[in-house]
C-alpha cells in the first residue's frame, strides 16, 4: 500500500482517481490545487508520502517544490487532455 498525494482540480478526474487508487488499497489524499498540495507535503512527517501524482496543469510548479525539498519522492504527472502541448511541458 502506497501513501499517495492526488493533486487535481477537476472533481470527476479527482474522484475517478481516488476511487480506482482506495480500491487497490492505497491511501490516498486528494487536494485541488497547488497550493493545497504544498502546504500538504510541508506539514507531513517524513516517510508519509510516497508518490505524488498530479495533472500537468499543477504539475509545472509542483514538480520544482517536490524536485527542491523532497528529492526522493517520485511524481506523476498525467493528462486528460491530447494537446501536444501538455505532452510538451510533462517532459520539458
Amino acid at each position: 500500500m502506497a501513501k499517495i498525494l492526488l493533486v487535481e482540480d477537476n472533481e470527476k478526474v479527482r474522484e475517478m482517481f481516488l476511487a480506482l487508487l482506495e480500491k487497490d488499497g492505497h491511501a490516498v489524499a486528494g487536494v485541488v490545487g497547488e497550493k493545497q498540495a504544498k502546504i500538504v507535503l510541508e506539514k507531513l512527517p517524513p516517510g508519509n508520502c510516497d508518490l505524488v501524482i498530479t495533472d500537468v496543469t499543477n504539475g509545472t510548479a509542483i514538480l520544482p517544490f517536490v524536485q527542491g525539498k523532497f528529492p526522493d519522492l517520485p511524481v506523476i504527472l498525467v493528462t486528460c487532455d491530447p494537446c501536444l502541448h501538455d505532452h510538451e511541458v510533462g517532459f520539458a
